[in-house]
């Protein structure tokens, strides 16, 4: 499973209040559990231990940059998935 989020954040640093986008990406996750309280859901995963599940979180100042990333994760997420193994690499190399 290939999970793409992007969101917007503003925090507070040195008195400054900065605008972030994130960019996360969940990969092998599996849903094991969704906890839902009034208007909010806590999700609860698990990963297998032949694919680790494993979370990126990239930030950035503007929007843009943010929505490059997350094609880019995107198009590199389909690449890996869609790549050979090692065996098919050795049978297509004979």
């Amino acid at each position: 499973m290939f999970s793409l989020i992007l969101q917007s954040a503003v925090i507070s640093f040195y008195g400054k209040s900065i605008d972030l986008f994130y960019v996360n990406v969940l990969c092998n996750v599996i849903v094991s559990s969704i906890d839902r309280k009034d208007e909010q859901a806590n999700i609860l995963f698990k990963d297998s231990e032949s694919d680790p599940a494993y979370i990126s979180y990239s930030a950035f100042l503007n929007q843009d940059e943010a929505e490059k990333e997350a094609t880019k994760a995107t198009t590199e997420f389909t690449d890996y998935t869609n790549a050979l193994t090692v065996e098919q690499l050795n049978v297509s190399a004979q």
